[in-house]
């Protein structure tokens, strides 16, 4: 399925030709503003943030002035309209939500972590592919699991299923893109959230030792006064 990359123009969204930047790398067979998810991605991680985006896209002429503070997004053609990609446009710092090897160590770190497995469970729980293990994962989650639980197991199957296509007649697997780039994301997310709920309680803990009172600590003083006489 063709992806474009556009820039709003009122009620409609143009596509934008990132072809013809020398950073472009064509990996599909489509042609013209007319892209696979992968070669998109691949294009926009060159960039740590949207402002340098789209201050590039002006510089190589495929952004013009008057479009340069508009919406951009990455759409896909539904039944005629293209409508918005979730988790739109990834930036340079997630590129390693990309990798299929730091996805797996990721979510292996976080199988004890019972907020992460419960928002796990919510996003996927309508997933086609990896559905056993959701179920699954949910029946550990309120107890009604039958038998020992092995959930890094439970969430190797999840990931293998979610985002792989497996060629049974020699035991491959080929990466679904739009499934990693979503999986890469969902993580992306929790992450983030995760490091900033963090560093808000540090900076919080931080700002109260500041602000508590010192005591004033009552010192002896060792100054000798006449006509006393000193045992030390």
């Amino acid at each position: 399925m063709a992806y474009y990359f556009t820039v709003r123009d009122k009620k409609e969204y143009k596509p934008l030709e990132i072809h013809k930047s020398e950073l472009f790398q064509r990996l599909s067979r489509f042609k013209g503003a007319s892209y696979s998810l992968e070669e998109i991605d691949k294009f926009t991680i060159n960039f740590p943030n949207e402002v340098s985006l789209r201050v590039y896209l002006n510089e190589i002429g495929v952004l013009s002035a008057s479009d340069i503070n508009r919406e951009i997004t990455v759409r896909q053609k539904i039944k005629g309209e293209l409508r918005k990609v979730k988790y739109s446009i990834i930036y340079e710092d997630m590129a390693k939500y990309l990798d299929f090897d730091y996805l797996r160590n990721q979510i292996l770190a976080r199988s004890g972590d019972i907020d992460f497995l419960k928002k796990l469970t919510s996003y996927y729980r309508n997933s086609a592919c990896g559905s056993f293990s959701i179920n699954s994962i949910i029946s550990f989650l309120f107890d009604r699991y039958d038998g020992i639980v092995d959930i890094n197991k439970l969430l190797d199957d999840f990931l293998f299923a979610e985002v792989c296509k497996v060629n049974y007649e020699d035991g491959s697997c080929v990466l679904k893109y739009k499934s990693l780039h979503d999986f890469g994301m969902f993580l992306y997310n929790y992450i983030s959230k995760e490091e900033k709920s963090l560093k808000s309680n540090l900076d919080g803990q931080i700002s109260f030792e500041d602000e508590m009172p010192k005591k004033k600590v009552k010192t002896k003083s060792n100054r000798e006064i006449d006509g006393q006489t000193s045992f030390f």
